[in-house]
């Protein structure tokens, strides 16, 4: 059981990573979407602050003159904190959040110019991350985000009640039960 465990945990990081990497590699992120990827031992570090290192992963996000965007991520672990960066194409940095909790929000209005830009999620400890990029002027967008999630919760939802009323079934039945003597 415990190698079995082992293998399946193996398989889920390396799903986060090719997540990650997929990500990279098709051209970036699109706006709208979620992204559920890990920081590693052997993630890239940065210097946020004077003696403050993070891990740190990359990914890219191509976006139009004009465009506006915005960032959240949120990390899993007692004591993570979340930083984010934005850089336009030239790779230069064009705004980043403090990282004050779990949960990390940036936006940026209207940026110069047409191109990938680079979106770098931080945490001074390893662990899972999810980061969402949208375009806060896309509400059409943002609405059937929105839909296809409330959808998925209530399939958990049912799933929980569901799981819940099995319980409750099965606990009344021995506690109805003779005490055996």
């Amino acid at each position: 059981m415990y190698r079995t465990m082992r293998v399946m945990m193996a398989l889920f990081a390396l799903g986060l990573v090719i997540s990650s990497l997929t990500a990279q590699q098709s051209g970036g992120l699109n706006l709208g979407e979620k992204l559920e990827g890990e920081l590693t031992a052997n993630s890239k570090k940065i210097l946020v602050a004077q003696n403050d290192w993070h891990f740190s992963t990359e990914m890219l996000v191509s976006l139009k003159a004009g465009q506006s965007i915005s960032i959240s991520a949120t990390v899993i672990g007692k004591d993570r904190l979340v930083t984010l960066f934005l850089a336009d194409p030239t790779g230069k940095n064009l705004a980043n959040s403090r990282s004050t909790g779990k949960t990390g929000q940036l936006n940026f209005e209207e940026v110069s110019a047409t191109g990938k830009y680079t979106i770098m999620v931080g945490s001074n400890l390893i662990g899972p991350f999810t980061l969402r990029v949208t375009d806060p002027s896309n509400a059409d967008g943002d609405i059937k985000a929105l839909e296809t999630r409330i959808e998925q919760l209530r399939k958990e939802l049912a799933a929980a009640e569901s799981k819940l009323k099995a319980l409750k079934e099965n606990s009344r039945g021995r506690l109805s039960s003779p005490l055996p003597k």
